[in-house]
């Protein structure tokens, strides 16, 4: 479910959304999943949310909107664009949830596998015909490489990583660690493309990780979770 439906759904809708909206607009509404997380965590899985947890994840937004800055007035932005961005969003914290028990059985590797083909499928099935159309004209080298890192590293990797911390944190805690893309982004920015950093980005930069500060020293103070690895062995 979290991987044929969550996850496949949320890169249709996440692409489909950015064609219709601002980078702007795409990067804020894609950062709520932290928030839309602590409600449905109290729904799902009867998870009351901790004072720090709510802190942590305002603070975080917060630092996302400095860090993003003003929108341009001159693009083209679409209510539809908004709200498949927004829907993106929610099925973000879809395949955080969905998957915790079998996480807790099986391992996140094996999991973050079986997400990943089940979302290819949905992917592959919607995408099939733009495949056959880039036969006759194939992307360079340059966009195979881009496609191996987001592949193997940005999706395997990291969601292997992310459901191991889903399990060990929680997945509001987890979630706050989402904010973090907009500022490491905004440096390798400035490492790799000698962009311009303006104090408003400093100032939300620090509040991001101010925010996940907050966030950890509230996880600190819930038990610890058993973590079945995959290899079957358990381990606190």
């Amino acid at each position: 479910m979290a991987g044929f439906g969550a996850m496949g759904i949320f890169q249709i809708v996440f692409l489909v959304g950015m064609r219709h909206t601002t980078s702007t607009h795409s990067a804020l509404f894609l950062n709520t999943s932290p928030l839309w997380a602590l409600p449905i965590s109290w729904l799902i899985e009867r998870q009351r949310p901790r004072t720090g947890g709510m802190i942590g994840a305002l603070l975080g937004f917060l630092g996302v909107v400095l860090m993003v800055g003003q929108p341009d007035a001159t693009a083209r932005t679409t209510l539809l664009g908004d709200l498949l961005t927004l829907g993106a969003a929610i099925c973000w914290v879809g395949v955080t949830l969905i998957p915790r028990p079998l996480v807790a059985r099986y391992g996140a590797v094996p999991v973050s596998t079986w997400m990943l083909m089940g979302s290819l499928v949905v992917v592959g099935l919607v995408g099939a015909r733009d495949a056959v159309q880039s036969v006759g004209d194939p992307p360079g080298w340059g966009a195979w490489g881009a496609l191996l890192y987001t592949g193997v590293l940005a999706m395997v990797g990291a969601n292997v990583f992310w459901h191991r911390a889903v399990q060990r944190l929680g997945a509001a805690t987890t979630l706050v660690y989402y904010y973090l893309q907009p500022g490491i982004a905004m440096m390798l920015g400035v490492v790799f493309l000698d962009e311009s950093v303006r104090l408003t980005q400093v100032v939300g930069l620090l509040a991001v990780f101010a925010g996940v500060l907050v966030a950890q020293r509230a996880a600190i103070t819930q038990p610890a979770v058993r973590v079945a690895d995959p290899a079957g062995q358990r381990a606190d």
